[in-house]
């Protein structure tokens, strides 16, 4: 290991980095299905004539203890259809969190409705009932409660609040998917819930990502608006748009799912090992995973604390030159990027704008190694130290 003597040493100052520009740490997961297995998986399904996407939905209704599951190309494709079968008539505002993915903005906007940001909350980084509550007013189509990387949005208000208003609930829980709440795994919350199959999430199918609901009606709406078929729908015409998997991502994905739980199993090995190495680290603290329920352990999250002579920013650019790809959390805030959609001034987003400048996300994931882990807390170490002094 290449260990920092002095500030010279950084390669951000012009040192040697200490991992190579052909084997840089990244936050992304990346899980590897094996190739024999797909392979085995596609004869499977040619030689048995069995549709791998049905098959595949099937699979993730099971997974996730719910009536339905609805594949889609992408992701984005899906939550955008869904947010238009689910939006109430009539009506144009979704309502979310400012600091939250960065496209959430443009998913809005892509299915025909207008984002309008609430603040989110300190404790769980998401939100709860009363930040939305803050925000709803007669224009409100749409409730989009994501749960933020690490923790989960307060489901009980924001569930109880859409029943007292007849709004619905949509829940993003793509960075919690395998994990559950209250003993019940995440996936039949609120109206519908999203997940991806992007290679940075818990499950790789190169791309894709679908919808879960027990609701019969919406699936029967998904169904066909993900054929490109409008339709009727809660009393008015909702536009679909073909976004269909194709059958080699689904068998992708399928192979993912076979390795799921060695995946988490893996992802929480190095949780644990960041929650030790980083344990006594003076001005850095491991956001921490909840024991009691399933979690994925897919993120490793740390709060820089604001009073630490060397803040998250330059922590954040340190690592980087070190070939450590570490990522700000949710940074930007989606009221600074998209700040058109204001109707209220910043001091609005309060909570949001300090949590942007707080948090760091560390490399783990399939390529990231204990050793690498043992090196990127000793140089998060270093750097504590020498630029403190």
């Amino acid at each position: 290991m290449k260990y920092k003597k002095s500030r010279c040493d950084f390669a951000i100052n012009g040192g040697k980095e200490v991992f190579s520009p052909d084997c840089v740490k990244t936050t992304m997961n990346l899980p590897a299905p094996s190739f024999n297995n797909y392979i085995k998986k596609l004869l499977f399904c040619e030689r048995e004539s069995i549709n791998s996407i049905d098959l595949l939905e099937r699979s993730l209704t099971k997974f996730h203890d719910t009536k339905y599951a609805i594949c889609f190309s992408r992701c984005f494709t899906g939550m955008a259809i869904t947010m238009r079968a689910l939006a109430i008539s009539g009506k144009k505002e979704v309502i979310l969190p400012s600091l939250t993915y960065r496209r959430m903005t443009d998913i809005i906007l892509w299915s025909g409705l207008t984002p309008k940001y609430c603040d989110n909350n300190f404790t769980n980084l998401g939100v709860t009932s009363l930040e939305i509550s803050k925000v709803i007013n007669k224009d409100t189509a749409l409730i989009l409660a994501p749960h933020p990387m690490v923790h989960l949005s307060d489901i009980d208000s924001i569930e109880e609040l859409s029943i007292n208003t007849g709004i619905p609930i949509m829940f993003d829980s793509v960075e919690a998917s395998g994990g559950s709440y209250k003993g019940r795994m995440l996936g039949s919350f609120g109206k519908a819930e999203s997940f991806s199959l992007h290679p940075s999430k818990l499950m790789n199918a190169c791309e894709g990502g679908y919808i879960t609901t027990n609701d019969k009606n919406l699936y029967l709406a998904l169904i066909k608006m993900r054929a490109g078929k409008s339709i009727e729908y809660n009393n008015s015409t909702r536009q679909g748009h073909l976004s269909k998997m194709n059958n080699y991502h689904a068998i992708m994905a399928l192979c993912s799912l076979d390795m799921v739980q060695n995946i988490i199993e893996g992802n929480k090995i190095k949780y644990e090992l960041y929650f030790k190495l980083l344990e006594d680290f003076q001005g850095i603290s491991l956001v921490c995973y909840d024991r009691k329920e399933k979690r994925n352990y897919k993120t490793i999250l740390i709060k820089v604390d604001e009073k630490l002579h060397l803040n998250r920013d330059i922590l954040h650019d340190i690592l980087n030159k070190e070939n450590i790809f570490a990522r700000k959390f949710y940074y930007p805030a989606q009221h600074v990027t998209h700040g058109k959609f204001l109707t209220k001034n910043y001091k609005e987003y309060e909570v949001a704008c300090s949590l942007q400048e707080q948090y760091l996300l560390l490399p783990t994931g399939y390529s990231t190694s204990c050793k690498d882990i043992e090196i990127i807390c000793s140089t998060i170490r270093q750097a504590i130290k020498l630029y403190s002094a």
